[in-house]
């Protein structure tokens, strides 16, 4: 009877522990694109208009080490994400390529990810605010990003290109 007892509860404990399956990604993070949103800003004694792309971005990371470290500030020697802007001229993508002495491609901050502090895979979204990724002073009308981010490894991502769009806020 005490076989037949002990045999049952470590079956039942094989089958506990073998329901709960590890998740894992890749190191490097992998990015796809979601969605994003257009607002315009208007200075009040200017007049004048900042554009801003608001982008949604499906994300996992299998060390979970994507985003700024705490207490770390946003410079450009630590940027993790990375986009650049096409426009469309007569049926082919151009890149806009930033004048000095801004970088190209342009660069973002995502702010940390994982708040443990110890690697653990991550999975998530990224909702990050580009200003004047479409410039409103463009007479370019169809235009796309592409985005990647590196993680605090220096792993890349993939490059994801958003949808295009027409008709800017001018």
């Amino acid at each position: 009877m005490k076989t037949l007892f002990l045999s049952l509860v470590i079956l039942l404990l094989v089958f506990i522990f073998s329901c709960n399956k590890k998740v894992e990604y890749p190191n490097e993070p992998v990015l796809i694109f979601n969605s994003f949103s257009f607002t315009a800003d208007s200075d009040k004694i200017t007049k004048i208009i900042t554009n801003n792309v608001d982008v949604l971005i499906d994300f996992t990371d299998g060390d979970g080490d994507l985003g700024i470290p705490d207490g770390q500030k946003s410079t450009p020697e630590n940027a993790n994400l990375f986009y650049s802007t096409y426009y469309k001229l007569k049926g082919e993508w151009k890149k806009i390529v930033p004048v000095a002495p801004f970088p190209d491609p342009s660069t973002a901050w995502i702010p940390t990810l994982n708040k443990t502090g110890k690697s653990k895979p991550l999975k998530g979204k990224i909702n990050v605010t580009l200003t004047d990724a479409f410039n409103s002073n463009s007479e370019k009308d169809t235009m796309r990003l592409e985005i990647y981010v590196k993680d605090n490894a220096g792993n890349k991502s993939n490059v994801i290109t958003t949808t295009e769009t027409r008709g800017l806020i001018k």
